[in-house]
């Protein structure tokens, strides 16, 4: 079976700063690994099941889809991965290198990474080419750039009041006038204003 795998994640700088780079969006990725299979005759016919990690940075492999594609891999369902290109894959130089270099070989798993040129089976005996090193050590290197700048944007955000929290601490709601301001929840207020009287009282958490 061919591993579709598919991955995106702001917090890279896939999607730009604006959001709206759509040539690294799942669509996009899906559509291109569809036309790689259907122009290579030894990939036809072979069924294909996709893995998607919407949302997941690349710098380590904590991701849903990417453990239920080697649950795959390890039950020996899965021979093949197929990526739009290594940083898809994985940013972390190191890790990816692991799997590219003993993991993928020892399990008989062939890897392509489409826009990289990569063919695992081109590699076979043979240490990693220089190409492929640098590009991995690239998607290292713009990930960790990428985190520092998404690090400073919310930190000047902060700075001015607006949250970035994806959730609003219990007695608030999000403004919905005001993007990344909070106002007061009347119902969950009481609970809260509740709890501090208490304290003031003198009564312990218990």
């Amino acid at each position: 079976m061919i591993a579709a795998y598919q991955r995106i994640s702001r917090a890279d700088g896939d999607l730009g700063k604006d959001g709206k780079d759509k040539s690294n969006s799942i669509e996009n990725q899906k559509e291109l690994i569809q036309r790689y299979i259907s122009c290579k005759e030894s990939l036809q016919n072979v069924p294909v099941m996709d893995f998607v990690d919407d949302g997941y940075t690349g710098s380590n492999f904590d991701r849903p889809g990417f453990q239920q594609m080697m649950d795959g891999v390890r039950s020996g369902k899965i021979d093949t991965i197929i990526v739009k290109d290594l940083s898809r894959f994985g940013r972390d130089y190191i890790g990816v290198g692991e799997y590219m270099e003993q993991i993928f070989p020892l399990l008989g798993v062939r890897l392509i990474a489409i826009n990289d040129n990569y063919d695992s089976d081109n590699y076979k005996g043979a240490t990693l080419g220089m190409d492929v090193v640098v590009s991995n050590l690239v998607n290292t290197m713009y990930c960790r750039d990428a985190g520092k700048k998404l690090r400073t944007a919310n930190q000047v955000k902060w700075h001015k009041g607006i949250t970035t929290a994806s959730a609003a601490p219990f007695g608030y709601q999000f403004d919905p006038n005001k993007k990344g301001a909070f106002i007061v929840d009347p119902p969950a207020a009481k609970i809260v204003r509740r709890i501090f009287d208490l304290a003031i009282l003198g009564l312990g958490t218990r």
